[in-house]
């Protein structure tokens, strides 16, 4: 009796396997284009898989660059059930011929995520979409972005919010005392290196923390959690990157180069400034308002 029964739950779920919603055609798509179609089909109790994509390309775990060649696909040597999904191993491209792993974890019938092990990527979005094919010609030129959704922290947020409250101000002149909480740096710095930070609205929220520090470094690392904050979709944050960097250089002895600093008393704009460097068109695509007409709402 005991050993029917194994097999009739063997059977079960065997069957749910076979039915399986991964089962099928994936794809991926950077700016509108697939760049990738994955086809998984179920071989008994093992997982096969053909993986479709340009000859040539590179992944900075957002956007696809230089991407060119012909169409390659890729079929697998293995492919076995994991938890909550299935892992696919291929052979790897000569010389080397390693083999590497790709990792797709169902979401629905409609979504699954795709990853590969070994890599410190992270899970990238696929669609079931029948009646798109792989794009092309690419242009190399080009940057084809993924449109991956980052948690935000709430943690972040809350700092962001006492460091506001605490420091200057959004809309205080930069020049003004930088009075922001060190021990919400540090906080912010352990989430940064512990990998917590990866939305775009975390890293402009650090990006305000660290802009109300009291040293060169402070303003540097402001600088370059703006331009990642703008990087994962906050465009926003460039008046952010415009006046930590002009806080920065005028820390360091340095002109500020786009006149966001201003000084407290008075509302002009800070000593040495470049204002040279920086030609308007260049402002404005930096959003920062063309020189004179700097203001005291210009503020953080």
């Amino acid at each position: 009796m005991a050993v029917r029964l194994l097999t009739i739950l063997r059977g079960l779920v065997e069957a749910i396997f076979q039915r399986g919603t991964l089962a099928g055609t994936w794809y991926l798509l950077a700016s509108g284009k697939v760049v990738f179609r994955v086809a998984v089909q179920r071989v008994g109790r093992r997982w096969r898989g053909d993986w479709h994509h340009p000859e040539n390309f590179q992944f900075d775990g957002t956007s696809f660059t230089n991407v060119s060649g012909s169409l390659v696909k890729e079929s697998t040597k293995n492919g076995q059930n994991i938890a909550g999904g299935i892992e696919l191993v291929f052979e790897g491209a000569e010389p080397d011929n390693y083999p590497y792993s790709m990792i797709i974890h169902e979401i629905n019938s409609g979504a699954a995520k795709i990853s590969f092990e070994g890599t410190n990527l992270q899970e990238l979005p696929l669609v079931r979409s029948p009646s798109r094919e792989l794009s092309e010609p690419w242009d190399p030129g080009r940057s084809y972005d993924v449109a991956v959704a980052h948690s935000t922290s709430a943690e972040m947020e809350a700092i962001f919010a006492a460091d506001q409250n605490n420091g200057a101000p959004r809309h205080e002149p930069l020049q003004a005392a930088t009075s922001g909480d060190q021990q919400g740096r540090n906080r912010t710095s352990q989430l940064l290196e512990s990998g917590q930070l990866n939305s775009g609205s975390d890293f402009y929220h650090a990006a305000f923390v660290f802009q109300h520090g009291d040293c060169a470094t402070d303003y540097l690392l402001s600088h370059l959690l703006a331009l990642a904050a703008v990087a994962r979709g906050r465009h926003d944050a460039l008046w952010i990157a415009a006046a930590s960097l002009d806080r920065y250089l005028l820390n360091i002895g340095q002109p500020q180069v786009l006149g966001t600093q201003v000084r407290t008393e008075s509302g002009a704009i800070s000593e040495p400034f470049d204002r040279a460097l920086v030609p308007k068109s260049l402002r404005d695509a930096l959003r920062v308002p063309p020189t004179g007409e700097q203001t005291l709402s210009n503020g953080e």
